[in-house]
């Protein structure tokens, strides 16, 4: 007998359900019960053999299935969210009364349709190592996404199989968490924690008509609840400052400046508590799960800023016919400027301090830093770009 679960709102496949010789059996019950709060879904074959559970909620069930003349059949399988699966049974022919316990650990496999993509459980998405401890940040895991560390921010960071970053659609527990305004690809709008999250589901490409409105990678999150037992935890993880590395640019502002390679500070300090409980047993549960985080960082930021032949009056260019970086000395810009003394059309100052550079401007400019960088700017040739770091920390309560 095959048997399928279906996790989402898609077409599924529709199996039969057959004995040992192949023949379809009609009026077989089956029934999936999740042991942790007792919720059951039952369905039976039909005329033809067939049934299916069209809807049901991640987890992980017992799965019995029984019918006049066989033996029953049992089966355990963990469920995933949006991840349709296809179990398959042979129903034996019963001798005497007997339950055939088929697999402790069923494997459950996808006919239905031609998604690609991935779903984790709690055990492996508490178990993972993951900067920030965001579960968003578990796209960056699967195949075909385009991730280049947290210091990137070029627009195609997180695109998925040739799909933007701000294609992805994300879910929690079946609602919008897409920031509308950025777009980025490894964060949602309401922050989710690793001790909340049950279930995580990235669709990557070849996703069906239900997945979303979007081209991208399509992510779903499903939220713990309470069960007939109580769980809970304490938790709290240190980054120390010591084990961070420099980014790439700040480390070439360093070395092309002569100073220290010195990374960036950066200390995170995430602490919390969950508790699962019920309050009345196969009813009613909850569940509560406050995270904190301290984050003592310091972020790169650039600023362009002039050279120093800028700041002493000379300009720098690159001959057009040569392709070679020329220098205008500061007598020379002088020189170029000798028509501009007095505007010929009314009489007035057009350089009210005189012909060459500006010392109102260079004045201003002074109080820079001055750079032989030939990032940002016009390439260095009278400007560029500096990196440094800026202190940026941040306090997060969810």
């Amino acid at each position: 007998m095959d048997a399928l679960l279906h996790l989402a709102h898609r077409l599924p496949c529709i199996r039969p359900v057959r004995d040992s010789s192949g023949a379809l059996v009609q009026g077989a019950t089956i029934t999936l019960a999740d042991q942790a709060n007792d919720n059951k879904y039952h369905a039976a074959s039909n005329g033809a053999g067939f049934y299916i559970f069209p809807i049901v909620s991640p987890a992980r069930y017992l799965i019995t299935i029984t019918s006049n003349g066989f033996a029953t059949e049992t089966r355990t399988a963990e469920l995933l969210v949006d991840q349709p699966a296809t179990l398959d049974f042979t129903l034996s022919i019963k001798s005497e009364p007997v339950t055939v316990d088929v697999s402790s650990a069923a494997e459950t496999l996808d006919f239905t349709d031609a998604t690609m993509g991935n779903s984790v459980g709690n055990t492996t998405i508490e178990a993972l190592p993951m900067d920030g401890r965001n579960p968003i940040s578990l796209l960056s895991l699967q195949p075909g996404v385009l991730y280049m560390g947290s210091e990137v921010g070029d627009s195609r960071q997180g695109a998925v199989a040739g799909g933007r970053s701000d294609q992805g659609n994300i879910t929690l527990d079946g609602l919008d968490d897409n920031d509308q305004i950025f777009g980025t690809a490894f964060t949602g709008i309401l922050r989710s924690t690793l001790d909340s999250t049950e279930e995580f589901r990235v669709t990557t490409s070849n996703g069906t008509a239900a997945s979303g409105r979007s081209s991208g990678a399509q992510i779903n999150l499903v939220t713990k609840s309470g069960s007939n037992h109580y769980h809970g935890a304490l938790y709290e993880y240190y980054r120390p400052d010591n084990v961070v590395a420099n980014q790439y640019f700040l480390k070439y502002n360093d070395v092309s400046t002569n100073q220290p390679n010195t990374p960036p500070f950066y200390l995170v300090n995430t602490f919390g508590g969950s508790l699962g409980a019920p309050i009345l047993k196969d009813k009613l549960f909850y569940f509560f799960n406050y995270e904190g985080q301290r984050i003592a960082t310091r972020d790169v930021v650039a600023a362009t800023v002039p050279t120093p032949t800028f700041m002493a009056g000379g300009l720098n260019y690159v001959d057009a016919n040569t392709g070679n970086t020329d220098t205008l000395t500061p007598a020379q810009v002088a020189q170029m400027d000798q028509p501009c003394t007095m505007n010929t059309f009314n009489g007035s100052p057009v350089c009210p301090n005189g012909p060459g550079a500006n010392s109102a401007v260079l004045k201003y400019l002074s109080t820079e830093p001055t750079t032989l960088s030939t990032i940002g700017g016009d390439g260095g040739l009278n400007s560029g770009e500096i990196f440094f770091p800026s202190p940026a920390p941040r306090t997060l309560n969810t």
